[in-house]
């Protein structure tokens, strides 16, 4: 299949009930570039990985909004990649104050 920004925008938003940003699209391609048919582990050597939307994008993960949400996540942040091992539940991710805001 064919890997397209305007395909997958009405797919994530709809999923996750929000925009995703374009920075986060480049980081999914360069994780693509650095390891083709598995974004995924792209960084893992640097001990990340990829969470939530861009989990959807590389194949992996259901599509559901609380895709690699931790418990105590607030329904503003939207979680993108994680730091350190997954039991620590450290993630990076968008901080949003207006939900339509990229």
């Amino acid at each position: 299949a064919t890997y397209s920004r305007d395909a997958w925008r009405p797919v994530l938003r709809e999923v996750f009930f929000s925009p995703v940003a374009d920075d986060a699209f480049v980081l999914f391609e360069a994780c693509e570039a650095l390891a083709p048919g598995s974004a995924r582990t792209a960084l893992a050597r640097a001990g990340l990985g990829l969470l939530g939307p861009l989990r959807l994008l590389s194949g992996e993960g259901e599509a559901s909004p609380l895709l690699d949400r931790g418990p105590h996540d607030p329904a503003e942040f939207q979680p993108l990649v994680s730091v350190g091992p997954p039991s620590e539940g450290r993630a990076l991710g968008y901080w949003r104050d207006e939900p339509d805001a990229p």
